[in-house]
């Protein structure tokens, strides 16, 4: 197996990336012949309801992962939640999926959507494009 760091994880819904914020993450490639991977992120309790949702009703999550560096291209899985353990004040989520292959103008796409649905629009528009792609 190997195991990778999380630099950022996004959940992709309806064309539009929403961000999760962590504490520290992790992604590993499970080799078991079957592309599988595990991702554990330690995360607020704000995002209980989301995740408890999602595992209740085996609904698929798609997630965008970037690992090890910022500079690296999102990797895109379909994953589903296996696990939620709560803590005084955080939580740890377990996900296990296979990655997606898409073309990076996919990501493109959804980061301007994602932009415009939040109101941006003409310099800060063009601005926070180039500062999210750049970060991806």
């Amino acid at each position: 197996m190997k195991t990778f760091k999380i630099v950022s994880l996004h959940i992709v819904e309806a064309d539009t990336l929403k961000p999760i914020s962590f504490y520290d993450g992790l992604i590993i490639n499970k080799e078991d012949g079957k592309g599988t991977w595990l991702i554990e992120i330690y995360t607020p309790l704000e995002y209980h309801p989301y995740f408890l949702e999602a595992e209740e009703n085996k609904r698929a999550l798609e997630v965008d992962v970037v690992i090890t560096h910022e500079s690296n291209d999102p990797a895109s899985l379909t994953t589903n939640v296996r696990g939620i353990k709560k803590f005084q004040d955080a939580m740890s989520v377990l996900l296990e999926g296979h990655i997606q292959y898409r073309k990076n103008d996919d990501h493109v796409e959804q980061i301007l959507t994602a932009l415009v649905s939040e109101g941006f629009q003409g310099k800060e528009l063009v601005q926070e494009f180039k500062l999210r792609l750049n970060r991806k």
